[in-house]
């Protein structure tokens, strides 16, 4: 065989070689992918609650998707003294608008403001 035929297969054994393991590297990444659990990532701001938590924020992520109810849940399981209902009570902000009920859809980058409601006369 001509050198130059065999440097010619050898190049499309090569070529070939190299896209059918880059298709296959592909395939597995992308079945990795949809097999993954989704997360979402959002920043809580706690507002005047030194006295209950050890920072004023911090950020959760949580499988999507989540709901303002699946927050209260992870918050008070990092922060014992935080309860669900302590935090339902509370005038919430999410992306700096209020809300009202538990059951909003939180999306990645969210920010929520827990804002204590002061009593007093």
């Amino acid at each position: 065989m001509r050198p130059e035929l065999k440097r010619r297969n050898f190049l499309r054994l090569a070529i070939g070689s190299v896209i059918a393991s880059g298709a296959t590297i592909t395939a597995f990444n992308l079945i990795e992918l949809l097999e993954r659990p989704q997360t979402i990532s959002v920043k809580t701001i706690y507002f005047q609650m030194q006295q209950l938590v050890n920072v004023s924020d911090e950020y959760f992520d949580l499988p999507s998707p989540a709901s303002l109810r699946d927050l209260f849940n992870a918050i008070a399981q990092r922060h014992p003294t935080l309860l669900p209902q302590m935090l339902a009570s509370m005038f919430i902000l999410l992306n700096n608008s209020p809300i009202t009920g538990v059951d909003v859809t939180l999306n990645d980058g969210d920010v929520i403001d827990f804002i204590p409601l002061a009593g007093g006369g």
